[in-house]
């Protein structure tokens, strides 16, 4: 899809805004907000089911820097023969490789801590939304309970949801019950609007 962005500068995140409250509006869903910090692993999301509803959405190619919470994930993916896994040394290197594969016909997922996803502003608002280039960003949801301690972590468990309203990136969060779902809205936000989209991701979702 063509980049209008030159000729509606001034409108166009405000337009979004509008359009993806429509989405939220639609579907019964709007952006989650942290209601406690109680967490549990029961029915954890198993990495093969999920990489396989990935798979059958047409994505083809990821890229990230890991995570202790999608390390289960990582390694689903990283011995996947239909989707390409591409380390990266940084967050905003990972969101550049997964554009570039766009422009090459493939749509990617991008996987991160939270802590990672503070580097890739410019990346994303002069590239990725800049271009309109659909994309899966997986976003590790640390600072809560039980690493809510972590000097590393605190600050950013507690501004996560405020940082990606800031840059104007639907998400929610991606929990063992109704995963399918979440993703199926989620992943029709991105078609549907052309523009990247966030999932995040608390301690034990996917194992670990």
């Amino acid at each position: 899809m063509r980049s209008n962005y030159k000729n509606n500068k001034n409108g166009k995140f405000k337009d979004r805004q509008s359009l993806l409250l429509q989405f939220y509006s639609k579907y019964g869903l709007s952006t989650v907000k942290l209601k406690n910090n109680n967490l549990s692993c029961e029915d954890m999301i198993a990495p093969d089911e999920f990489l396989t509803a990935l798979k059958q959405q047409g994505f083809s190619i990821a890229s990230g820097v890991p995570c202790s919470y999608f390390k289960d994930l990582l390694t689903f993916l990283e011995t996947d023969n239909e989707i390409e896994y591409i380390p990266a040394t940084r967050e905003d290197e990972a969101i550049g490789i997964v554009c570039g594969s766009y422009f090459g016909g493939k749509t990617g997922i991008v996987v991160m801590q939270n802590s990672g996803f503070a580097v890739i502003g410019d990346a994303l608002t002069s590239l990725a939304q800049l271009y309109e280039i659909p994309m899966l960003i997986l976003v590790s949801w640390r600072g809560l309970e039980p690493d809510k301690d972590s000097p590393e972590h605190s600050i950013m468990g507690e501004v996560t949801e405020n940082v990606l309203e800031a840059y104007h990136i639907p998400y929610w969060e991606l929990k063992e019950t109704d995963w399918q779902r979440t993703l199926e809205i989620a992943l029709s936000v991105m078609n549907e609007q052309s523009l990247p989209v966030c999932l995040i991701v608390k301690t034990g979702v996917f194992g670990g």
